[in-house]
């Protein structure tokens, strides 16, 4: 899945994550890529829901902490 988002091939690679996260759930880094993927493809609202997903399996996650704050900058959510 990461030789696939080096290359930018973010559908397949959200194919690869999701079933990662679909096979071990409490895997918090095969969630954020799978949001990463949405994120790099426009899918915004995936992205979101993937990331708050995966911040119920674990709240500290920092990368998903930093990510959803660009997300709302991107949506021009400065609340």
């Amino acid at each position: 899945a990461e030789h696939l988002m080096a290359r930018a091939d973010y559908d397949t690679a959200a194919a690869v994550y999701g079933q990662l996260a679909a096979s071990s759930p409490q895997l918090d880094l095969a969630h954020f890529r799978l949001g990463l993927c949405h994120y790099r493809q426009g899918r915004l609202e995936e992205a979101e829901r993937v990331w708050r997903g995966a911040l119920q399996i674990n709240p500290r996650n920092g990368d998903i902490l930093r990510a959803l704050p660009v997300l709302a900058w991107e949506r021009k959510d400065y609340t």
